[in-house]
């Protein structure tokens, strides 16, 4: 019986009077991804439930990343929470009863005695309380390190930078996978004044050889050779004309958000997440020109929530 695989969640608290959560993410949820995913998994077309799988696994890398200070306080405390009944069951094995054992079998049986005690614990409400306050009081702890502040804040930025990567994969794996799958729907890029000056067919021949001469199943790959959806405009303009009935994708977007989020990845990846004059313009938010982009664990949060209502809303809305 080992600990490491059983981080210590931590139950729901009064964030505002804990310090550690302004800096750290730690997820209320457990498990997280699975729940977000969970309710939504049978509404997916089986064509896609590659690209639902690699979506919900990109999340979980996501999640992890920027959670994984507090899986490492949390899976230290539960070790040092399953040795201290390891050692117990060790000293108990020392009694007359147990004499004639070997060592061996003393150690395995303190293990298991242990083992099961830790379990029990784990499942205790009041354990998993107490466990809670001691986990946020060592993240609490690193926060008297300047360098670990800073370390933490950069974190939380390249965290926010990679929760727009998640949207950028999935919508060019699902314009690939969907055109394959509905090569008719090409028709509409092609004609709609919106989308089809981004298209380049001047000269398919070399692309012709690589399919067999067979595009039925490649109108996907073989316009995404033309066009790369990785801006919000793109993005939009793409899905707009795929899913022009669907209000609940189209409504998402289309707010204001994910305009936002996009510019925060920019300003991270781009100037390190230093303040400029076209980040200013671009969305309105009141910082000083060269300060340094702030991400909070709640607009991380936030943001990954409302990528991920769009990333099922694009896998489980019907095109046109």
């Amino acid at each position: 019986m080992s600990a490491g695989t059983n981080a210590l969640p931590v139950p729901v608290y009064d964030r505002g009077k804990f310090p550690a959560f302004s800096h750290f993410f730690v997820p209320e949820r457990d498990p997280y991804v699975e729940i977000l995913f969970e309710p939504v998994r049978a509404s997916i077309a089986p064509a896609f439930s590659n690209l639902m799988k690699a979506f919900e696994r990109n999340v979980s890398a996501v999640v992890s990343t920027a959670s994984m200070p507090f899986r490492i306080v949390s899976t230290n405390y539960s070790h040092q929470l399953f040795h201290r009944f390891f050692m117990a069951e060790n000293i108990r094995a020392l009694k007359p009863e147990f004499e004639q054992k070997s060592k061996e079998e003393k150690l395995a049986l303190a293990r298991d005695v242990a083992g099961q005690k830790f379990q029990d614990a784990m499942r205790s409400e009041e354990q998993i309380y107490e466990g809670g306050l001691a986990i946020l009081s060592d993240l609490e702890g690193l926060l008297i390190e300047q360098e670990m502040i800073s370390a933490v804040a950069e974190l939380m930025r390249q965290s926010e930078a990679q929760t727009w990567g998640l949207l950028e994969v999935l919508a060019n794996d699902l314009f690939i996978g969907l055109l394959n799958d509905r090569p008719e729907l090409s028709e509409a890029l092609l004609r709609d004044e919106r989308t089809k000056k981004r298209f380049q067919l001047r000269d398919i021949a070399p692309s012709l050889s690589t399919y067999s001469y067979d595009l039925s199943r490649h109108m996907g790959d073989l316009l995404s050779e033309s066009i790369k959806i990785d801006d919000v405009v793109t993005l939009r303009t793409v899905y707009e004309v795929l899913f022009p009935n669907s209000s609940a994708l189209l409504d998402k977007l289309r707010h204001e958000e994910l305009w936002k989020l996009y510019q925060r990845r920019n300003l991270i990846l781009h100037r390190r997440g230093i303040v400029d004059e076209l980040y200013l313009r671009n969305t309105g938010d009141d910082l000083p020109v060269g300060s340094e982009l702030t991400i909070s664990p709640e607009r991380f949060e936030n943001d990954l929530l409302f990528v991920v209502k769009i990333g099922l809303a694009m896998l489980s809305s019907p095109p046109m």
